[in-house]
């Protein structure tokens, strides 16, 4: 894998198929895990600083947390984001999806730990 960026975040697809980053170019690159190919980029990454990144086990969804303390979750495979968590009230410094996929938590610079309901966050997006 090259790119013009120094690699901040990398997670592997539960399907062992793809690798998912994020650099200091602040672009998420989706990656080929066999030949270390770029696949493609998320621009709307750009106007948000990760600083973490984890992946759920179906590899439909995953969760980034950010320097302007906000939680975004995407999905995976149209890379748009499907909610946006406010709470915290510093840069996110940690973020897991639990085993159920149910919950989201988050730990941020202030020293808050935050859990979040994966439901209740997609219902305010869409509601």
């Amino acid at each position: 894998m090259f790119a013009s960026t120094e690699f901040c975040r990398v997670l592997y697809h539960p399907d062992e198929s793809q690798l998912l980053t994020y650099g200091s170019d602040r672009r998420i690159t989706y990656f080929d895990a066999y030949d270390g190919e770029a696949i493609r980029f998320l621009e709307e990454a750009a106007d948000h600083e990760m600083l973490a990144m984890d992946i759920e086990h179906s590899g439909k969804l995953f969760v980034t947390g950010g320097r302007d303390g906000m939680l975004r979750l995407w999905h995976y495979d149209n890379g748009e984001t499907v909610a946006i968590g406010r709470g915290h009230i510093e840069a996110i410094n940690a973020v897991k999806i639990s085993p159920d996929r149910k919950k989201i938590v988050t730990v941020g610079s202030e020293g808050a730990v935050m859990i979040w309901e994966m439901g209740d966050l997609l219902e305010q997006t869409q509601g």
